[in-house]
């Protein structure tokens, strides 16, 4: 479950549209629900902001991490510019 602090720096880093690109990562991912339909928004939300759900957690997790280093990289690359 994410505390308040995972939160703000999930949508810190994400952005205001947070559910939509961890959204189109799932899809990118195959991640479904249980009944094999992709994951809606509103359920991506409510796990972000407090919903117990380890292994989506745990893939949220990941995906601001890669994110986060992408976006790390391009700045490196345009200062060296």
């Amino acid at each position: 479950m994410f505390d308040p602090i995972e939160t703000a720096k999930i949508k810190s880093v994400l952005g205001k549209w947070y559910t939509k690109a961890i959204y189109e990562h799932f899809l990118e991912k195959g991640i479904l629900n249980s009944k094999g339909e992709p994951i809606q928004r509103e359920t991506i939300k409510k796990i972000v902001n407090g919903r117990h759900n380890p292994e989506l957690e745990q893939e949220i997790t990941q995906f601001v991490i890669e994110f986060e280093s992408k976006r790390q990289r391009k700045r490196k690359k345009l200062q060296n510019l």
